[in-house]
């Protein structure tokens, strides 16, 4: 088993609005990042991390991610990824529900 820690560094274009570990618990680390502590996983062994944010601009952004143990990796090649996105303008909506489905109308 290995002590597992996440570090997001988050593009200066979102605002974090949530991180949600599957396992251990994070923490938001001024000004740009997110350090999760994981705890011990085993070798091979899987868990999720959701990350809530908001886009504060359209375009295209890149999220780069780091994880690290506290024991020795023999492979530090696929410690990171960078995940590419691109963000659309914002379209404002309102949500309106009258004891049957949400409807959706657009804003202005």
């Amino acid at each position: 088993m290995m002590l597992v820690i996440l570090t997001d560094t988050l593009p200066s274009e979102v605002t974090l609005a949530a991180a949600l570990p599957g396992l251990g618990y994070c923490v938001s680390a001024p000004p740009d990042s997110v350090v999760c502590t994981v705890g011990a996983l085993d070798a091979g062994a899987e868990m999720t991390i959701t990350l809530v944010a908001t886009a504060t601009t359209a375009g295209r952004i890149a999220n780069r991610v780091m994880v690290g143990a506290v024991e020795h990796d023999s492979d530090l090649y696929n410690n990171t990824d960078t995940a590419h996105a691109t963000v659309l303008a914002q379209v404002p909506l309102t949500a309106v529900s009258l004891d049957g489905p949400t409807m959706w109308a657009r804003d202005g």
